[in-house]
């Protein structure tokens, strides 16, 4: 019996580790890439004649006619968003659902860190789980009850795919957590941790398409970077200041 609860303690760990160590489940960041401009190089060896330079094109200085102040102007991921842009305030308000549900520094760390073979770490490891999955099944509730405006229907599908990311992931730990019978043979084991790691594989997948799928749209319809991203909005709109209540089970 001694032999059967080692095996069933092991198996959890190893398979809390193998999550960890793949896809960490991270709060839905994103890290925008800036791409340096490359000089559009030509053919010096084979020129016959020397190249016409291009017309100076002046701009206006301040005060003149035609000057646009350079830190007003709208673009893809434009810090100075357009406040009123329906695009945009969808945006923040996903972001703030996220941000606000997603896990906190402290839950990171504690899914993250290493086990050491310690009893405390592991049931610390299971009930910081267990908070993570109510939050994440509550805020894939509220991500598909969200409307795009009438202009932006891509907003929706993008909307509904991650909040079935944020769902993948719960089911996920709930299966780390679950009671479930020892494995009888190493084979089943392994066979166990494979299933695992193959969810998680894909998880990361998705994570990694979602990134780019955000980053496209964002720069579509020139809004600026993510909440958590952006030093304005954070001024503005300060991380943390909506506090989930855990307590409260999703609807099923």
């Amino acid at each position: 019996m001694r032999t059967l609860d080692l095996n069933k303690l092991k198996t959890k760990k190893a398979a809390i580790v193998l999550l960890a160590s793949l896809i960490g489940l991270s709060s839905f960041s994103f890290v925008i890439a800036k791409a340096d401009a490359q000089p559009v190089g030509r053919d010096e060896f084979h020129s016959t004649t020397r190249p016409t330079p291009p017309p100076v094109h002046k701009e206006p200085a301040p005060g003149e006619p035609g000057y646009e102040n350079p830190l007003g102007k709208q673009g893809a991921l434009a810090m100075m968003s357009n406040p009123n842009d329906p695009q945009v305030r969808w945006f923040e308000d996903f972001d703030m659902k996220c941000v606000t549900w997603s896990k906190t520094g402290a839950e990171a760390t504690i899914l993250g860190r290493p086990l050491n073979q310690e009893v405390e770490r592991v049931q610390q490891w299971t009930d910081t789980a267990q908070k993570v999955i109510l939050k994440y099944r509550m805020l894939a509730q509220m991500l598909h009850k969200m409307q795009p405006p009438a202009d932006a229907p891509d907003l929706k599908a993008y909307c509904d795919l991650t909040a079935d990311w944020y769902s993948d992931a719960a089911d996920i730990y709930d299966d780390l957590i679950k009671p479930r019978r020892p494995c009888k043979t190493m084979e089943e084991l392994e066979d166990g941790l494979n299933q695992i790691r193959n969810r998680a594989e894909a998880l990361k997948q998705t994570h990694a398409n979602l990134h780019a799928m955000d980053i496209d749209l964002r720069k579509k319809y020139h809004v600026h970077m993510r909440l958590e991203e952006d030093a304005l909005q954070q001024f503005c709109k300060p991380l943390g200041h909506e506090k989930p209540t855990v307590g409260l089970k999703p609807a099923r």
